[in-house]
């Protein structure tokens, strides 16, 4: 039983799309020395939350109506490419040390960037 469950789970984790490769970053890099992706982002967000740490960093994005799109956590090297390939939109980031520069970052690719008062 316990062997049957995790065919079916192996067979599910290998059919998506980012797992099997064939929509999965490109092998070019990006202008900050990430990976560019490849397929478009179907999403329109209207805000965006950032949560910053010292290498793995958390996205939660939310459309207009305060519906979730998406919500993931990205690697350093993949958090500039993610925010080029999002339309441009308002992005919140908690004030910390390395907040006014990832607003800069943010800010170059178009994007609002609001800082919050840690509270």
């Amino acid at each position: 039983m316990a062997q049957r469950r995790e065919q079916v789970f192996v067979q599910a984790f290998l059919a998506h799309p980012s797992v099997d490769g064939e929509d999965g970053p490109a092998a070019e890099e990006g202008p900050y020395g990430g990976p560019t992706l490849q397929k478009e982002l179907t999403m329109t967000p209207a805000t965006v939350g950032l949560d910053l740490a010292k290498n793995v960093f958390h996205v939660h994005v939310v459309d207009a109506s305060g519906c979730t799109i998406d919500s993931r956590r990205l690697t350093r090297r993949e958090l500039l490419p993610f925010f080029e390939a999002l339309s441009a939109c308002l992005i919140g980031i908690e004030a910390c040390a390395t907040a006014h520069n990832w607003a800069r970052q943010l800010q170059r690719l178009g994007h609002d960037v609001r800082l919050i008062r840690p509270g």
